[in-house]
């Protein structure tokens, strides 16, 4: 894809038709969402069968890591993201739980309300003997009905649609393969 994307941009490049270069347009625009879906699932496939090396770390830490990578994401919506200073130590895999707060930390960011600056909040708290980590935004939200269906791998969303329907499945994914829920 990448190849056929580079040689439609040399087109572009040499068009001078309007409609050629509108169809071009257009024609990347399919490339991009393909590569998107097809990163998307290489994701969820690796977390299926992919090895899970698990250490005890800080939380804390792991959070600030993966909120690195959405430095400037976070400064261009103005975003706060305040994190509980006690979140526990737990046994994961790092690398594999820093994809799972990305994916839910990016649609925090990415799904909010229309004039409104994106609040995150990420914590934790002990039920029951289990660790109940929490990551609450001011964003949409979603409908209690349709939890289920945006957690699945093969949710449909229009191609017009921010999201492609993987995030929040290879999150839970992991969550799943760290014994959560």
């Amino acid at each position: 894809l990448k190849n056929l994307y580079k040689e439609i941009e040399g087109i572009a490049e040499e068009s001078r038709d309007d409609k050629i270069a509108i169809f071009i347009s257009n024609v990347k625009e399919n490339i991009l969402f393909i590569e998107t879906i097809l990163h998307g699932l290489k994701m969820y496939s690796e977390c299926i069968r992919g090895e899970y090396n698990f250490e005890d770390i800080g939380m804390r830490r792991v959070v600030e890591e993966s909120l690195l990578i959405f430095k400037s994401m976070i400064n261009e919506t103005s975003a706060t993201v305040e994190i509980e200073d006690d979140l526990p130590h737990v046994v994961v895999d790092v690398e594999k739980i820093k994809i799972a707060l990305g994916c839910l930390i990016e649609n925090a960011i990415r799904f909010r309300k229309t004039g409104f600056k994106p609040k995150i909040k990420i914590g934790s708290e002990i039920c029951d003997k289990e660790i109940k980590f929490s990551i609450n935004d001011n964003g949409i939200g979603m409908n209690k009905k349709d939890v289920d269906i945006f957690f699945k791998v093969y949710k449909e969303f229009p191609k017009t649609s921010i999201g492609k329907g993987m995030g929040l499945a290879i999150a839970k994914k992991i969550v799943e393969e760290h014994k959560g829920r």
